[in-house]
């Protein structure tokens, strides 16, 4: 978490000057890849409470990434909703409180016929797996 100290004027009737502690954490990528085959696309929209990162359209091999600053009180959530020709999924694809420490600020996903899988940070690892037949909001 970084921090950034700032100095403020004096407040009216006051002969000392404040410093405010300003508190933000380092930004971090999502990205979401289709491996789905040449013959597939799939369709995608990500949103969080404060921001919808919008509606995207992936042939097999594209990916859909942004970037954002997890909020200072670690409750920052990005929920996806994923449809191709077979199936639909509605997930978490970020939760601060579960990926702080699995993929902290690189968080990579990728599709294929069988589900959606996360990977922890800087390995192919694959950690968690969402099947497309049961995934559901966790």
């Amino acid at each position: 978490m970084g921090a950034l100290l700032v100095h403020g004027a004096p407040q009216e009737g006051h002969n000392s000057s404040r410093d405010f502690l300003v508190i933000h954490r380092p930004k971090t990528t999502v990205s979401l890849t289709s491996r789905m085959g040449v013959a597939s696309y799939m369709v995608v929209r990500c949103w969080s409470s404060e921001r919808d990162v919008g509606l995207r359209k992936l042939a097999d091999g594209q990916s859909y990434e942004w970037r954002f600053r997890p909020n200072i009180w670690g409750s920052t959530k990005y929920v996806c909703s994923l449809a191709w020709q077979k199936g639909t999924l509605t997930n978490r694809f970020y939760q601060y409180d579960r990926d702080i420490h699995r993929c902290d600020d690189d968080c990579r996903w990728f599709m294929n016929s069988t589900g959606i899988y996360g990977m922890l940070k800087g390995s192919d690892v694959v950690d968690i797996i969402f099947p497309w037949q049961t995934a559901t909001i966790k």
